[in-house]
């Protein structure tokens, strides 16, 4: 008898007889059918709510059952036990069972697959009687909201007709690392800086997310803030629930969400790039963003540790703004219209000449260049150039910048930049600020001011120009320092400009100005 076979107890007759002389040993036939030991198992599946507190019993969940000698990496060598004796349930916690085919067991001695074992309301599954072996078994169909228990192994050694029983306790509630990254509403760049902060509400539980962190040291934070790449990750793991992130502090040069303000027209939002007299400053708060996450919401595995997570964007409107410049008669009279956005830091948001109306720089400025533009200004002492006057300044801080790199540097289309940069074949992608693209090139060209020139015509009219030209890095040489140009071009420049932007009739504007002008350019 083999170990894997019953003892058959039955007494079998066998009648031998005499049959002749001729005969010399006389056979009997006797077939003797032996019975392989063969036992049911019977699960309990039950989930936890991650704080090994057992909760509800589990329904719907499925399983498949796998015989181990019969799988193809097993049969071809390629898989071996672990432990170099038995194959145990680690052995198959990566193992990939799509194309292997479900065990088998016999009825009336014919091989029927095993089917899918799916737990009932009481969270029991019961599985037909196996053969004798040891088969590994599968969660092929994971209830919402759990995550998927690792395999585990059977081993049928014994002929019963008691199930095993099994009690499946670590199907675990799916969890998820939040991860927030920062975007320019403008561009749909990621913002690279840190400095904006977060609360997670958990609007299904209604309160605030608070987890611990351990480093520097450990303490319970429920604010959240973004690293240099502009992005952040929770430092612990949430469950499933519906979750409203909520901006306390937006990065430096961005408006914090729920703030955003707009220029209206009656019931219809003008652009703050557009030319107008018209309109009234409103509020205009962007919703922020409620995101539901079950087990089905689309995630990344981390490769490290396994962990499921979830990303989010917050976009931000950059802190900008524009001045509508009116020219009556032979010289500037009047500034007219409130077009200047509330909330707006930056000094220029583009340079105009009033005086023809038609020219300007093309460069798009942020409050973070503005303010490298006022610091670089004082750390030149530009001030001291004999050609520098109050009324040329915004020109003097972009002559005194060393160069603007052009990679995703936002231009204003039909401009002289935006035309020479066409010319060259830079590849200009559309931005999100109307009428404006970026430049997606990024071999190293920058744009800068070269020259500063001025004349005084025969009616004592004061006519100047700053000349820019467009350089890169000389490929001949190994030093990156050393440039070579490769188109000039020049600008009208504003005499009136600078003016009548601090003498603007908004306090606002007027007030940012002097705060920027303060902190850079004390005396």
């Amino acid at each position: 008898m083999y170990k894997r076979q019953t003892l058959d107890t039955t007494k079998y007759e066998v009648s031998v007889t005499y049959e002749g002389q001729d005969v010399a040993e006389v056979t009997r036939d006797l077939t003797v059918k032996e019975q392989v030991k063969k036992q049911a198992f019977q699960l309990i599946k039950i989930s936890e709510d991650g704080e090994q507190t057992e909760t509800d019993l589990v329904a719907g969940a499925g399983f498949k059952v796998y015989l181990i000698s019969d799988l193809t990496q097993v049969k071809n060598g390629k898989l071996k036990p672990a432990n170099g004796e038995s194959y145990t349930a680690s052995d198959f916690k990566n193992y990939d069972f799509s194309k292997e085919q479900v065990a088998v067991t016999y009825e009336n001695g014919t091989a029927v697959p095993v089917p899918e074992l799916i737990t009932d309301t009481k969270g029991y599954a019961v599985s037909p009687e196996l053969p004798y072996g040891s088969y590994v078994v599968v969660e092929s169909t994971t209830p919402e909201n759990l995550k998927t228990i690792d395999p585990f192994v059977v081993n049928v050694e014994n002929d019963s007709r008691e199930p095993m029983q099994w009690r499946v306790f670590d199907d675990r509630p799916f969890e998820f690392l939040l991860k927030i990254v920062k975007k320019d509403a403008q561009t749909g760049n990621t913002v690279l800086k840190a400095g904006a902060s977060y609360k997670i509400y958990d609007v299904t539980n209604k309160k605030y997310v608070e987890q611990v962190v351990q480093y520097p040291k450990k303490e319970k934070i429920s604010v959240f803030e973004t690293n240099e790449e502009g992005y952040l990750i929770t430092p612990q793991e949430l469950k499933c629930s519906t979750y409203r992130i909520e901006e306390v502090k937006a990065p430096e040069g961005f408006v914090r969400q729920g703030s955003e303000e707009s220029l209206y027209d009656g019931t219809t939002i003008i652009s703050p790039l557009e030319q107008t007299t018209k309109g009234t400053y409103k509020e205009n708060p962007q919703s922020g963003i409620v995101i539901t996450v079950s087990s089905n919401t689309a995630h990344q595995i981390d490769p490290d540790t396994g962990a499921a997570i979830v990303e989010v964007e917050q976009k931000n409107d950059e802190q900008v703004g524009s001045l509508l410049l009116t020219k009556k008669g032979e010289q500037l009279t009047e500034v007219t219209g409130d077009s200047v956005l509330a909330k707006v830091k930056a000094l220029v948001s583009k340079v105009r000449n009033a005086v023809s109306g038609k020219e300007e720089t093309g460069i798009y400025i942020t409050l973070k260049m503005a303010e490298t533009l006022a610091e670089n200004y004082v750390k030149m002492r530009a001030y001291n150039y004999i050609d520098a006057t109050i009324y040329n300044i915004p020109w003097y801080l972009i002559y005194s910048f060393t160069g603007f790199p052009l990679y995703h540097m936002i231009i204003k289309k039909n401009t002289t930049l935006y035309r020479h940069l066409t010319q060259l074949g830079f590849v200009l992608k559309d931005s999100k600020i109307k009428g404006h693209v970026y430049v997606e090139n990024n071999e190293g060209y920058l744009l800068t001011a070269t020259n500063y020139r001025y004349v005084v015509d025969e009616n004592d009219n004061l006519n100047e120009w700053l000349d820019f030209s467009i350089i890169r890095p000389d490929a001949t040489v190994t030093d990156t320092l050393l440039y070579v140009p490769v188109e000039r071009f020049s600008v009208s420049v504003d005499s009136y400009h600078f003016g009548n932007l601090i003498n603007y009739q908004s306090w606002r504007t007027r007030q940012n100005l002097l705060d920027i002008a303060k902190r850079y350019m004390k005396p």
